[in-house]
């Protein structure tokens, strides 16, 4: 509606406006810029003796692309909280899902001349009830991104939403991080990352054993949103990690609820998680993943009678050897080159291994950390240099 035309810097046209009683020649239309849209660049236009001549062009939307983000209420422990995916078209036009409760609601719409629009998502009311998702589309940022609020009507509730654009870029990379214990919590959880060309595939393991896979694009601030839904819709591990300084790092939002079928963790948690990580590199064919001839590996928690610690070392086919000195407890391990998980499995006494516990390197650190259950508790394990 805002679009105009004008040929020779003369009177300004409306959108499908017919100019008569031109002279003949060639005129250069132009065309007003209209915010958050990309100006049309200017066209040449011949006009002959008693013909018509006719011209399209078309303003495409500035901020066009895909976005991904989260909401999540500022002071809340409860499970308000959940991700969005939009696709923005040239005109302007979207389609997308929103997660929340465990449940894909899909979403259609426009954004108006001032970026504004608005869903309502209904919903059973077994399912949460109605939704409504306000958007603004800060297309003046650089680069844009989406705020706004999801709010529901059971409760109710209101969250606030952040998405950003994803950007394309032609690299790869992986990275390798760990989810630090969140108060007096033992066990580390940990993040293996795959970024192909700003498609980014996350492997999350908490310290309590569960785990899911996440695909989101890598946004154009270096961010990944994440969102799991855990322990059949009343959890959630949720935040958002960057990559701007080259190594995963964000806090995390990890809720999980009271539950006596639950192994470990059986009063809930309501905790907020440091992520911590490192670029992984995969190893040359025998050559280790980091350089560790001597260190130690420490583990503690797990119903252990006391805390064990092994004098070991990382051989050129990255398995963990144990050395002499240290616990006489049977100890074995084993670093992945292609993404630097570590799996290690310890004896209790001085027999055979018996509990296995899993990990990430941390190459930029030459250390890891990880967790394992035993006794319905967990525990944790650390390698570090000597």
């Amino acid at each position: 509606a805002c679009a105009q035309w004008q040929f020779d810097g003369g009177m300004l046209q409306s959108s499908g406006a017919t100019v008569t009683n031109l002279s003949v020649g060639n005129y250069t239309v132009s065309f007003i810029a209209i915010s958050g849209w990309k100006t049309p660049s200017n066209q040449t236009v011949s006009v002959k003796n008693k013909l018509v001549t006719t011209g399209k062009v078309t303003y495409a939307f500035s901020a066009q692309g895909i976005y991904n983000g989260l909401f999540m209420q500022d002071d809340s422990t409860e499970v308000t909280a959940g991700m969005l995916s939009l696709d923005v078209t040239a005109f302007g036009s979207y389609s997308g899902r929103i997660f929340v409760d465990g449940n894909v609601n899909s979403i259609n719409g426009a954004f108006n001349t001032a970026g504004i629009a608005s869903n309502s998502v209904e919903r059973s009311t077994e399912r949460g009830g109605p939704l409504m998702l306000e958007m603004i589309l800060n297309w003046n940022n650089s680069p844009p991104n989406i705020t706004g609020t999801v709010s529901g009507t059971n409760g109710p509730w209101v969250a606030n939403l952040t998405a950003e654009l994803a950007v394309q870029e032609a690299s790869s990379a992986e990275y390798t991080a760990l989810i630090s214990p969140g108060g007096i919590l033992p066990g580390y959880g940990y993040v293996l990352i795959t970024n192909h060309d700003g498609a980014v595939t996350l492997s999350v393991t908490l310290a309590d054993g569960t785990s899911f896979s996440q695909y989101v694009p890598l946004s154009g601030e270096g961010d990944l949103p994440v969102y799991g839904n855990l322990y059949n819709g009343k959890g959630l591990l949720l935040g958002w990690l960057g990559l701007e300084s080259g190594s995963p790092t964000g806090n995390l939002t990890w809720i999980k609820p009271a539950s006596r079928s639950s192994a470990v963790y059986t009063n809930g948690l309501t905790n907020m998680v440091a992520v911590q990580g490192s670029p992984w590199t995969n190893p040359l064919p025998h050559n280790v993943a980091i350089d560790l001839p001597i260190g130690q590996f420490n583990v503690s928690g797990g119903g252990l009678a006391a805390p064990l610690s092994f004098n070991v070392a990382v051989s050129n086919n990255n398995a963990l050897v144990k050395l002499v000195g240290g616990s006489t407890n049977s100890l074995t391990g084993s670093i992945s080159p292609k993404t630097g998980l570590l799996t290690v499995t310890f004896g209790n006494g001085a027999g055979r291994a018996t509990t296995a516990g899993k990990g990430a390197v941390l190459q930029n650190m030459t250390n890891a950390a990880g967790f394992f259950l035993r006794n319905n508790a967990s525990g944790t394990f650390h390698l570090i240099p000597q």
